[in-house]
């Protein structure tokens, strides 16, 4: 990965990060966008361009929790998640 994509990975990870504090700290319905772009140091035009909507914000949020919760889980000796996860 060259510099700018660690730069863009970088600012979208801060991003991310402050949109979870605030929203953990606010609430998600109070957090404006403009607050999350003033935590991350960004302008909002350049949150927007990351994020195009507070709601991807949180599914961010989501999908880094469910590939670590993934991750977690192919860890474990002997745990195979074909059969845990059979409905």
């Amino acid at each position: 990965m060259g510099l700018r994509e660690v730069k863009r990975e970088r600012t979208r990870r801060l991003i991310a990060d402050k949109a979870f504090e605030l929203f953990t700290d606010h609430g998600f319905g109070r957090t404006t966008v403009e607050q999350i772009a003033a935590a991350a140091e960004v302008g909002p035009s350049t949150l927007y361009r990351y994020f195009p909507t507070k709601e991807t914000l949180v599914l961010e949020f989501v999908e880094d929790c469910l590939v670590d919760a993934v991750t977690w889980f192919r860890e474990q000796p002997g745990l195979d998640l074909r059969t845990v996860c059979r409905r």
